[in-house]
């Protein structure tokens, strides 16, 4: 078995790096943004695509970093209906990403259609408790969600 690489995300190519106004992740119809009104520096990864492109684990989406009066991070999941599995996907990048221990973290997982959300699941209570243990929160939405930084 190979050997766990923990990444840095310094090592690759992001998004924005300025103060943006509506810094979004969005695909298949699902899209999630953040309202900035409070003008913070903005810096986004596409974690899918760009930092693990020629990785074969599981992983989610997007990283979108604000740099507020701290650092918080919010993890992107755009997902069809299998909420367990886009759980799965971020656990596993948070896992392989170096992340001080002082940014706060949050997951937004949004899914498509109104399938039946099971929060009992084991993957979305792990997340939801590692969010609550960084400072944030886990919250799911449907195709898509606006939020206020």
């Amino acid at each position: 078995m190979a050997e766990k690489m923990i990444i840095d995300l310094e090592n690759f190519i992001f998004e924005y790096g300025k103060v943006v106004s509506y810094p979004s992740a969005s695909e298949g119809g699902r899209s999630f943004t953040l309202d900035n009104q409070s003008k913070y520096v903005v810096r986004k990864w596409a974690v899918d695509k760009i930092v693990f492109k020629d990785r074969i684990e599981e992983r989610c989406d997007y990283l979108i970093e604000v740099q507020g009066s701290k650092l918080v991070y919010y993890w992107v999941e755009l997902k069809g209906k299998d909420l367990a599995k886009a759980c799965r996907q971020v656990l596993t990048t948070i896992g392989l990403i170096n992340i001080s221990e002082e940014i706060c973290q949050e997951t937004r997982i949004i899914t498509t259609g109104t399938c039946k959300i099971d929060i009992r699941t084991k993957e979305y209570q792990l997340l939801y408790k590692l969010m609550l243990k960084k400072g944030g929160l886990l919250k799911q939405y449907t195709n898509q969600a606006t939020e206020e930084i």
